[in-house]
């Protein structure tokens, strides 16, 4: 009988062993245990050295059925959420406007700083298009353009953001713009974030924009736009993470959004990130 055969004969696991049927019963139980398979799933993203790590300032992991913490660091500290609040940005907006409403840009939304897609005074885009430059392309004047649109002024644009955030049970959130730049006053914190992130999933519009990866666009002028996403996770080849990034110099790298492993959602985001050229943007 060959050699190879003989090692596997007597290396071939005793299904009565005891020792074996007692290792047996523990995996069992620990995967019964849902919050060891949701502390799994946290180990696996925070060894993915995509978005997670310890030298991040703050983050937050919480079960999207339950919005119980899994995991956290820090998570009630206020920070700047830089393009993150895209996505509360993107909420207030279908909770206002229909899709194929028309918005126009205005002389305040060209001015814009970047990212852009630099957006002309007088150009009109549809609501649709608008929200897929804010949250795949993270244009600063899409921003603009739909928070004029929807409340006439963007700081009456923000009132209706902190509104919804509270309703939320946000506990750290101050909202002044809709794009996420730098302002006074504005913060929010990793838990909040994470709260967002999972409130986007009960619109399926916001869930179906985050796994576009790259589009061409047009205005009711003609322009055409071609966006990229800025999340690269997008490219990977599992355990993809969804969700909208951030960057500016003062709020480092930030990341709020959400992922499905072993048939667990979660929802997640990071605060004060360095260095992480994966999830880095300008806001």
């Amino acid at each position: 009988m060959d050699s190879r055969i003989q090692r596997m004969g007597k290396n071939r696991i005793n299904y009565r062993n005891p020792n074996y049927c007692h290792l047996r019963r523990r995996v069992v139980q620990f995967f019964k245990n849902k919050r060891n398979i949701l502390l799994l799933t946290v180990l696996i993203l925070l060894q993915s050295g995509i978005v997670f790590a310890e030298r991040s300032l703050s983050y937050c992991v919480i079960d999207a059925k339950t919005r119980k913490i899994v995991k956290e660091k820090d998570a009630l500290h206020p920070r700047p959420p830089a393009s993150t609040l895209k996505l509360l940005t993107a909420m207030v907006v279908l909770d206002n406007a229909k899709l194929d409403q028309l918005f126009t840009a205005s002389s305040r939304a060209e001015s814009s700083p970047p990212t852009k897609i630099d957006v002309k005074a007088g150009e009109q885009m549809s609501c649709r298009d608008l929200l897929v430059c804010l949250l795949v392309k993270s244009a600063n004047d899409a921003a603009v353009v739909l928070a004029e649109g929807v409340a006439q002024s963007e700081s009456k644009f923000a009132e209706l953001m902190n509104k919804k955030a509270a309703l939320l049970g946000c506990k750290k959130s101050d909202f002044v713009n809709a794009s996420g730049l730098p302002a006074d006053g504005q913060q929010s914190c990793a838990y909040d974030l994470a709260l967002i992130a999972s409130e986007s999933l009960k619109y399926p519009v916001i869930k179906e924009m985050l796994t576009i990866k790259q589009a061409t666009l047009q205005t009711s002028q003609g322009r055409k736009i071609t966006i990229k996403s800025h999340n690269k996770m997008l490219w990977r080849k599992k355990n993809l993470i969804y969700g909208k990034t951030g960057w500016t110099i003062k709020s480092a790298n930030t990341f709020a959004g959400f992922t499905e492993i072993s048939e667990n959602v979660l929802c997640l985001s990071v605060l004060g990130e360095i260095g992480r050229a994966s999830c880095r943007e300008s806001v």
